[in-house]
Parts: structure tokens; C-alpha cells; sequence
């Protein structure tokens, strides 16, 4: 029998897909039902700005799911946390659940949260900075940076999704957040998927995969003007754009105005599992999205053995420092784009062999469930025996 599941680690997070909102990315979900090792109990909450909304909460197999009160851009964020706080609180004393351990899945809104909870039950908590949710709360409501640099503070351990978002915690907060406490762990990421043929191959093509709605965030106006700039030298050179949305439109108007319109193809939705077949095709994938949390997308495309192009600080920036995976770029530089675009097409058997080793050498490991279930639980461990 094991003793470890008689302590419980409560779970605040607002991007768990519940019976309320069951289209919330699973990241979230996927760490925490991976772990085994503690008892986990999930508060998974659903902000709302209508006062008419039920706000009673409900049982669900992995804890409870409620609706939380609060005004868009963070307007009153500590007076609405701090009525969550009260909220989950009574629902803790009423239903006498045992509390070892929190877990607060963002720092701007769990993270009150959680230090409430934590100053309130006495028991220890840790937090996860997700990128730009928690970097825009920041830079948007400058009255409560000390309030999140507290929360840090006096943390037990403060996860990072990537290499970049730590660095920019400790820009911010001038490095008073201690390192010593600090794990990177990504998300979960299942490649067994991804079947890669080297028969079949586009000897002038380039890809990309986004939902169109977000092609602001997905930065492809400058990624086609990129590429208008590419045809001077390399005329032949195509872009294929995978996705479903309903601005199919806004983009062709991009294209419209290049030199080559027919050099992009606007091909429409596409299933998961055939996309991740078809990456291995081209010459390389295009995102120079920003601001961009993770990006799942940059890694199959990766595993799949092609090069890739994404943004400073974004993303998977940092990563992959050690092997020649793609290029970076400066996300607002159309010029700096298409030198990258060139730099990947002139030289991609060399990206390609860079990929090969990263592979060999298990450099996509650290994605792996088993990884890190491992790396989570022995935190865990290490904060409750």
C-alpha cells in the first residue's frame, strides 16, 4: 500500500477542463492525472462577468469545478481572488478535505489564491508560471508586482513551462526570485504518433499550422510578407498554411499582394493525426508567433526531422541551445524572417542532420510523460516526506 496517498495535493487551476468548460487545453489535466504517487484533489475554476451565473459548485470524479466571479483584463483581480480564495476555503472546511501540499497552476490568479489558501490551512504551496497570461497581469497591473513577487517569494518551488520564462521572471523582478527553487518542466507531449516517411518529400515547400482566428498572434502577415521578400532570390519556394478558422479571407488579402499569390496554399482544416504525417514532407515549419506560452507544434514538427522557425523569447526558445534546430528570429522583423526562411532553405540537410543527433541523443525525452511524471512526483516527494 502506499503511504504517500494518504496526503493530498489541491490543485487550483482555471484551464482544466471541466464539466463547466470541457474545451480547455488538457496540459494541465495530463500533468496531474500522471501523477499517482499523492492523492489529487483539483479545484478547477470558470471566471465569469455575469452576476447571473450558478455559482454553486460541483462534485466532479477529480474534485470540484465552480464558476468565479470576475471582470475581463484583470480589473479587481486581488478583490475577485480573494473572494475565490474565501470561497474554496469553505468548501475545503465543509467537505474537512485534508490539505498537504498546493499547487496554484498560474502565478497572476492561482497564485493569490493559493498564498491565501497557504496562509490559512499552514501548509506549504508551489507555483507555475505559464508565459504570457501571467507576464501581460504583470505588465498590465503594476500595483501588484510586489504582490506577485511575495507569491514567488514565499513559494516552496516555482515550475517554469520554458527556459525563457524563467529568465524574464528573474528581468523583471531583478533577480529576487532564487534560482535554487526554480524546475522547468514542459508539457506533456505524445510523439509516438508521429510517423516520419523519407520517401515522400517537397523539395520547395514550407509549412504552418495555426487556427486562422489567431493569425494576429501567429504573426503570418509578416511570415507571407517574409517569404514575398524570399521569391526575389528564390522564386520557386511555396507555403502551404494548414488550419480552419473563418479568416481565410484576411489572409488571402496578404497574399494578394505578393509577387507569387499562387506560391501559398490555403489548405483548409486538417486532422491531427494527418498532419503529423505530412510535416516530415517539407522543408522546414514557419511560426514566428508571438507572444507564444509553449507551442506543442514547434516539438512534432521537430521529432517529425524538419527545421524550425520561431520567435526570441517565445515558444520553445532555449530549448534546443545546443543543436542547430531552426532559427529564431526577431518576431516583429519581416526582414529578419526572410533571412531565416533562406538561411533554413540553403542550408537544411544540415538542420536536418543537427535534428537527426538531437534525436538519437534523447533530447526530446524531457517531453516524455514518464520524465516528467518522474520529475514532478520526486518534487512532490521531496516537499511532503
Amino acid at each position: 500500500m502506499n503511504k504517500n496517498r494518504d496526503k493530498s495535493i489541491v490543485h487550483i487551476s482555471f484551464d482544466f477542463p471541466d464539466s463547466i468548460n470541457n474545451n480547455k487545453t488538457k496540459a494541465i489535466s495530463n500533468l496531474i492525472n500522471a501523477q499517482k504517487e499523492f492523492k489529487n484533489i483539483v479545484f478547477s475554476l470558470n471566471r465569469t462577468a455575469n452576476p447571473f451565473a450558478d455559482f454553486n459548485y460541483k462534485k466532479e470524479h477529480y474534485g470540484y469545478s465552480l464558476n468565479i466571479y470576475g471582470l475581463p483584463y484583470g480589473i479587481g483581480l486581488r478583490i475577485w481572488m480573494y473572494f475565490a480564495f474565501k470561497k474554496i476555503h469553505k468548501l475545503i472546511s465543509r467537505e474537512k478535505i485534508n490539505v498537504d501540499l498546493i499547487h496554484g497552476h498560474k502565478l497572476s490568479f492561482e497564485g493569490l489564491i493559493s498564498r491565501n489558501l497557504s496562509q490559512e490551512l499552514s501548509v506549504p504551496y508551489i507555483i507555475s508560471v505559464r508565459g504570457y497570461t501571467d507576464f501581460t497581469a504583470i505588465k498590465f497591473s503594476p500595483f501588484n508586482r510586489k504582490l506577485f513577487l511575495k507569491i514567488l517569494q514565499k513559494s516552496s518551488k516555482v515550475i517554469y513551462l520554458t527556459p525563457w520564462s524563467k529568465d524574464k521572471v528573474q528581468q523583471i523582478f531583478s533577480e529576487k526570485v532564487s534560482g535554487k527553487k526554480s524546475l522547468i518542466l514542459p508539457n506533456i507531449i505524445i510523439l509516438n504518433d508521429i510517423t516520419i516517411n523519407t520517401q515522400e518529400r517537397f523539395p520547395d515547400k514550407f509549412v504552418t499550422v495555426f487556427n486562422l482566428d489567431s493569425y494576429k498572434a501567429k504573426n503570418i502577415k509578416r511570415t507571407i510578407l517574409a517569404m514575398n521578400i524570399v521569391h526575389k532570390k528564390y522564386p520557386q519556394l511555396k507555403l502551404d498554411i494548414i488550419g480552419g478558422g473563418k479568416s481565410a479571407k484576411k489572409i488571402q488579402s496578404y497574399i494578394d499582394t505578393c509577387t507569387f499569390p499562387s506560391n501559398f496554399a490555403l489548405l483548409g482544416p486538417m486532422e491531427h493525426k494527418k498532419v503529423l504525417t505530412q510535416y516530415c514532407k517539407y522543408l522546414g515549419f514557419l511560426l514566428p508567433s508571438f507572444p507564444e506560452t509553449f507551442g506543442l507544434v514547434f516539438i512534432e514538427a521537430l521529432y517529425s526531422g524538419i527545421p524550425i522557425l520561431y520567435s526570441r523569447k517565445s515558444g520553445v526558445d532555449g530549448y534546443f541551445d545546443d543543436y542547430q534546430i531552426g532559427k529564431k528570429v526577431k518576431y516583429d522583423s519581416v526582414e529578419d524572417i526572410a533571412s531565416a526562411i533562406i538561411k533554413i532553405y540553403t542550408e537544411n540537410s544540415t538542420y536536418r542532420k543537427s535534428i537527426q543527433e538531437l534525436k538519437e541523443n534523447n533530447g526530446f525525452q524531457k517531453f516524455s510523460q514518464n520524465h516528467i511524471t518522474t520529475e514532478y512526483s520526486y518534487l512532490l516527494q521531496k516537499l511532503l516526506n
